[in-house]
């Protein structure tokens, strides 16, 4: 290739507007640019954050001159008195997660997580479930066979009783369905789903914002219709029994309480937690106490993220009221360590089963999060023939299929149990749960790894509840982890294997030291890794197909006991061994603090460098990550991927600016388990770029600001030489 060709396309690859930092995929859990933002309550947080403890009306512009400002936050709505929703302005997912661990190391910060937009979990496109049947058929999952619910038994017991109440975090409800008449809480619930932007009510489709008014105007997506969800749930867990009409729900007696968070094409995480909050007695701000809080609550949404501190602290919430939170699994057909919230700690995350008593492998998740199963295919349900919007006259009932529907089952089961003993605590509820489950058939991939403790048996676990002689301290997920776990300390190597599809493995992390906490994988098999905390909440999870076959997790931790699960990533049904080696490594050496100075005037959508610092302190060859942007160590190429930095390299980053006027982007780069972020702010382009030198540079080099107004001097003599070269050849010609 003649050198001014080269030239000129590297030049173009490094200006062009339409360089973006690939991210993983979030088809099912999208970041909204915002932040849910908890501060810590003790009052040793700086004098900004510190003031958030108090009255926000007096202290608010006190925050944001002192804080929020600063990175061009501002206050979306408080969430809790000590939580708040952010908007960044920022819209790349991985600058988010770079910006939420950085205000996360802020004095007055408790923790910052990233709010997603979640979806309803995906369909199965089997053909079962698209499927035409002329007839609906029975319930039969409800009584007929060894791997049915096996509730006639449990109804002899108790059908319930109204003191429980099954909280529906979903679509909403159409309370005037046959099946659901008279079952409702009086006001039936609330309706959570806010505005998109400021009087941008397309997402609610009701007209406005938040109200008093649960019920489903229709989630149609595109060419999706309507699914009528939060009803379908609904009748499958607490319907109208024995009234001659329609279908049995489990729970012949409990109240239904409805609180809408997710609307046309999903809901967002802010929405979704509030919902259960307030649905729990919790108090929301700007919404009244909910005077009769549930006694359970089911959610079916999903998406493939870590569970996200915001999510983990609202269910050690739900847990402390003795309030058991069902999930769905998922529907993808993945370990359900893939699945948020499903993957958090203390939930009771629900698979589905064949009536063969296997997986229902076409479509449900698996794994150890897995607390039990429950029949999830051609289950009957309440729906509205609407394909938009609800039709008056088109209430009907019709078969569904997905982990979702297991978990009302289950959620109706709980509430059964409820009815006995009140006072049963979220872990009893799980110990009876599984304690009383029927084992999954001899044959079939339950056999051979984790599919839960087993099949839900509700008499059985009815009769526990009422008689007594469970273990209520026991725990499925240590017991299946210990079964086989190897330990894997800081500082060593290990070399591993799985023989199939169905095999996973589990090894323990002891700290002793805060650090960075890492497990590298190297293998010739497209691998996935988890690593998860002493409860077994997944901290993160990669796969790095994209990367030669090998994944990177990385957690900053306290001291403490961690766990990694390794399985296969991709083509499950391909038996044959895989071997793999893992590397750990606790980091606690950084180096020299340095920061790099912010630019503000930046040009729009533009690339915008750092200047150099020289790298100093480091004992030897440390890990180097970017989030939100690229970086460069002596000069070399820019880069996004993982690397390695030595004592006395000089390091620059790199962004792209934002497309609008007035806006923050971010990178974060680690060095070790040091961190630090660049910021660029766009400008009107009336101004030259301005540099806010840091405080705290120990750089060398010179300043850069704009691609577009101030360059390195390389880029310049290159720019030069393409300018050049492309002369000479049209003169030639």
């Amino acid at each position: 290739m003649p050198l001014s060709r080269f030239i000129f396309i590297f030049l173009a690859l490094l200006l062009d507007t339409s360089i973006v930092l690939a991210q993983n995929s979030t088809d099912t859990a999208t970041a909204t640019g915002r932040l849910i933002v908890t501060y810590r309550a003790d009052q040793n947080a700086s004098a900004s954050l510190g003031a958030l403890q108090g009255d926000r009306k007096s202290t608010d512009s006190l925050h944001r001159g002192r804080w929020r400002a600063s990175r061009n936050l501002d206050l979306s709505r408080g969430l809790s008195r000590q939580t708040d929703l952010l908007d960044t302005g920022v819209s790349q997912q991985h600058a988010l997660q770079a910006l939420a661990k950085l205000i996360a190391n802020e004095s007055g910060v408790e923790s910052a997580s990233v709010e997603y937009k979640r979806y309803l979990l995906a369909q199965p496109n089997d053909p079962l479930y698209a499927g035409n049947q002329s007839a609906l058929g029975d319930q039969s999952y409800l009584y007929d066979g060894e791997f049915s619910m096996r509730a006639p038994g449990a109804w002899d017991i108790t059908t319930g009783s109204q003191s429980a109440v099954i909280a529906i975090v979903d679509t909403g409800v159409l309370p005037q369905h046959p099946e659901l008449t008279a079952r409702s809480i009086d006001g039936l619930g609330y309706d959570f789903v806010s505005a998109d932007q400021p009087g941008d009510f397309t997402s609610a489709n009701d007209g406005d914002g938040r109200d008093d008014n649960p019920l489903d105007p229709g989630d149609f997506c595109g060419t999706k219709p309507s699914s009528w969800h939060g009803t379908g749930v609904a009748s499958v867990a607490a319907g109208n029994s024995n009234d001659a009409i329609g279908i049995a729900g489990v729970d012949w007696n409990a109240r239904l309480l409805h609180a809408r968070a997710l609307g046309k094409c999903g809901g967002t995480d802010a929405d979704i937690i509030d919902a259960i909050r307030w649905s729990a007695g919790l108090p929301v701000p700007g919404l009244p106490i909910n005077q009769i809080p549930a006694t359970v609550v089911n959610l079916s949404i999903g998406g493939p993220t870590e569970c996200t501190p915001a999510w983990q602290n609202v269910i050690n919430e739900l847990n402390n009221l003795g309030i058991p939170f069902v999930i769905a699994a998922g529907n993808e057909a993945n370990n359900a360590l893939r699945s948020s919230p499903a993957n958090c700690a203390d939930v009771i995350t629900v698979g589905s089963h064949t009536p063969g008593g296997d997986l229902d492998s076409g479509f449900s998740n698996y794994g150890l999060k897995v607390a039990v199963a429950a029949p999830g295919r051609n289950i009957i349900m309440a729906t509205n023939t609407g394909v938009q919007d609800a039709d008056i006259a088109g209430n009907d009932y019709h078969r569904e299929t997905g982990s979702s529907f297991s978990a009302a089952l289950v959620s109706g089961a709980i509430s059964l149990m409820q009815s006995l003993d009140p006072g049963l605590s979220p872990n009893a509820i799980r110990g009876i749960l599984q304690q009383s489950a029927v084992p999954f058939a001899a044959e079939g991939d339950c056999s051979n790894y984790y599919c839960g403790a087993g099949i839900l048996n509700l008499s059985q676990a009815v009769r526990l509840t009422r008689d007594g002689g469970y273990d209520a301290s026991s725990n499925a997920e240590n017991n299946v982890i210990t079964a086989q776990l190897t330990n894997l300390e800081p500082g060593t190597r290990v070399d591993g294997a799985l023989f199939g599809y169905r095999d996973i493995r589990y090894y323990k992390l002891t700290t002793t030291e805060t650090g960075l906490l890492t497990v590298q994988s190297e293998s010739d098999t497209d691998l996935y890794g988890y690593l998860l905390d002493d409860k077994f909440s997944v901290l993160t999870l990669d796969d790095d197909s994209h990367t030669a076959f090998n994944f990177r997790v990385a957690a900053r931790v306290p001291p403490g006991n961690y766990f990694l699960a390794v399985e296969r990533a991709t083509n499950r049904r391909s038996d044959g061994e895989s071997t793999f080696s893992l590397d750990a490594e606790l980091v606690m050496d950084q180096p020299d603090p340095f920061n790099f100075s912010a630019v503000s005037n930046a040009a729009l959508n533009a690339p915008v460098t750092s200047e150099s610092v020289r790298l100093s302190g480091l004992p030897e060859s440390t890990i180097i990550s970017v989030s939100g942007g690229f970086y460069s160590v002596n000069g070399g190429e820019f880069m996004d991927s993982q690397g390695t930095v030595n004592n006395g390299d000089t390091l620059i980053v790199s962004l792209q600016s934002a497309a609008a006027i007035d806006t923050q982007t971010s990178l974060m780069v680690s060095v070790g388990a040091y961190a630090t972020e660049f910021s660029v702010t766009t400008g009107d382009g009336s101004t030259t770029p301005t540099i806010t030198p840091s405080p705290q540079n120990n750089s060398s080099g010179c300043v850069l600001g704009s691609a577009t107004s101030r360059f390195d001097p390389i880029l310049i003599s290159l720019l030069l030489l393409a300018l050049i070269s492309v002369a000479r050849s049209r003169r030639s010609s």
